[in-house]
Formats: C-alpha cells, structure tokens, sequence
C-alpha cells in the first residue's frame, strides 16, 4: 500500500512539473517598438493571436500621426506562432547591442510578447554578429518580415 501511495505521488509530480513548464500558446501578444528620439519618429506594431496587426505611427518633423490595422494572413500567423514559441523557451537579456562603439544615431527597436502567463521584453540597438539568440533573431526576422508585406502604408 505505501509503495503505490508513493508511485502515484511520484506521477503527480511529474505531472505538475511538466504541466509548469508548458507554454499555452493559444493567447498571446507581440509588441514591436521602432523609434529614434533624434528624428521624433515612432514606430509600434501589435499583433494578437487572433491575427490583428495595430500599426501606430509618429513622425514629429513632418506631423505624420496615422493607426493603422491589418488581418494577417493564418500562413504568417502560424509562422510567427511557431517562432514566438521557441523564442519564449529562452530568457531575454535587457538589451543586446549598446555599447561605446556604437553609431549613435539609429534607431532603437522594443520587443515584449505575452504567451499564456510569461512575458519577456528586451531593446536592440546595432548587435553585434552573433550577438542575438537564434530564437530571438527569427522572431525578428519573422515581424519584421509580416510587418514589411502587410503594412503597405509603412514610411
């Protein structure tokens, strides 16, 4: 009787061990930020899981303010889905590509989803080759690609 308490116990934390460590991928949202504080340029792209994509836009010097929205396509969503799903299996560093050697005078690009209950977030400015996980980088790849074929109005 005991050994079969403890066999069950034992399958119970696996069970729960594993059921931690699931990512549900069935709610989640990216946010992709472009912007340059020189320029007064702005750039903020979200996208749900339900293939809304809100585009808002601000250019200061030329007083261009535009919102935008865009259905995207189940072929890209399910791309980006998969990509976003390996990309939540890794922990983000705060930024990648600041340094002193730096230009300093492009823009800096945001991310930040949310799958499920976890949420990561980190900013870009001119990495370093290599310097960028692999996940991190196709997801990247990946909006940015989405962004370019769907937002035709894009300046």
């Amino acid at each position: 009787m005991y050994s079969k308490s403890v066999f069950i116990g034992v399958i119970l934390l696996l069970f729960f061990a594993c059921e931690k460590n699931k990512i549900y991928y069935t709610d989640f949202s990216v946010v992709y930020l472009k912007g340059s504080s020189w320029t007064g340029y702005s750039y903020r792209a979200e996208l749900d899981q339900n293939g809304v994509l809100r585009i808002e836009e601000k250019m200061d010097i030329t007083s261009i303010d535009r919102n935008s929205s865009y259905q995207i396509a189940k072929d890209e969503m399910d791309l980006l889905t998969n990509k976003l799903i390996k990309a939540a299996k890794i922990d983000f560093k705060n930024d990648y590509g600041f340094g002193s050697n730096k230009p300093f005078d492009l823009p800096v690009r945001f991310i930040k989803y949310r799958i499920g209950v976890k949420t990561d977030s980190t900013y870009i400015y001119f990495p370093d080759a290599k310097e960028l996980p692999e996940e991190l980088e196709s997801l990247l790849v990946i909006i940015e690609q989405v962004l370019a074929e769907n937002d035709t109005t894009s300046n």
